[in-house]
């Protein structure tokens, strides 16, 4: 087998997930805080994007990879800084988002690991047999803790969360993981 080449996707870089992630955010036309960024590059790639010894979202490594998307030898892709928290796409950048969109988060290699492994933690959790047993779905603060957010995370993070993991169950043709996120959705909403 010598002579053949890896032909399995590239990894992204953290600073192309940033970038990607701002585009998505809408970082185009509006300035995009960090908090909302950082929580999105979470749920895409939540061992890159985290605290050391715990399960929470890491500002410090979204900060450093928005700085580095930021940096000329990156083509200078977005501005904005970590002392204000918000960022937005440079013309640079919208361009670079839309040649790359095509090559998708989820397609970029390790992604579709993590998109697994998020829907089998879902499937794990012991309020997946609540659900399924027809009990009500619990509040705000314990279905953000089960979606791997803070229990005081906002409303509008819990929905996002929802939202991109009701997609990859959709992809992944698990129509009862979309039925257990409606479930949680339910007891978000007032």
């Amino acid at each position: 087998m010598t002579g053949q080449t890896d032909q399995r996707p590239r990894r992204l870089a953290n600073w192309e997930i940033a970038v990607l992630v701002l585009a998505e955010l809408g970082g185009a036309h509006t300035l995009q805080d960090t908090e909302d960024i950082a929580a999105k590059c979470y749920e895409l790639e939540s061992q890159r994007f985290r605290w050391k010894k715990y399960d929470f979202p890491s500002l410090d490594a979204v900060k450093q990879a928005l700085s580095d998307a930021r940096r000329d030898r990156h083509g200078g892709l977005i501005s904005g800084s970590a002392r204000t928290d918000l960022w937005r796409l440079t013309p640079a950048g919208v361009t670079w988002a839309e040649q790359h969109r095509r090559r998708s988060l989820t397609e970029a290699g390790r992604l579709r690991l993590e998109d697994q492994r998020a829907l089998d933690q879902l499937i794990e959790h012991p309020s997946f047999l609540n659900w399924q047993s027809g009990e009500s779905p619990p509040g705000r603060h314990v279905a953000a803790m089960i979606l791997h957010l803070l229990p005081d995370a906002p409303v509008r993070a819990i929905t996002s969360r929802v939202d991109h993991l009701r997609t990859i169950a959709r992809q992944a043709g698990r129509d009862d993981v979309e039925g257990y996120l409606q479930w949680l959705q339910d007891g978000v909403d007032p």
